[in-house]
């Protein structure tokens, strides 16, 4: 996350490793001087389970799963509704967005 005064820059990205018609850019927000990070692999920063978040599925062929597309509520236990989905032999990535801005927060793939 962003702090009061940090320097940061808006910047279009595409988070996909793959070509094809689901393969979206967007925004996103990075500190222009670099990041520290504390958070370890193995789960999201405890930051992003305290906003509002929007979990897309992916299945192998690189299409969206709308019916497991899932909105996140604040405080809800993101960590367990990724965690859900990726249990889902049909599922191969989750990509999780801000609802707000629509930023591209984070993907998970299965380890």
């Amino acid at each position: 996350d962003s702090l009061p005064g940090d320097e940061v820059a808006i910047i279009a990205w595409s988070p996909f490793r793959w070509q094809g018609p689901y393969r979206e850019t967007g925004p996103i927000v990075v500190h222009t001087n670099g990041c520290s990070s504390t958070w370890q692999a193995a789960a999201l920063p405890e930051e992003f389970d305290q906003r509002p978040m929007i979990l897309r599925p992916y299945g192998a062929e690189h299409s969206i799963l709308y019916e497991l597309v899932s909105p996140i509520s604040a405080g809800s236990g993101l960590n367990a509704a990724v965690g859900a989905l990726l249990e889902r032999p049909e599922v191969a990535e989750v990509y999780g967005r801000n609802v707000r801005g629509g930023c591209f927060a984070f993907v998970a793939r299965r380890a």
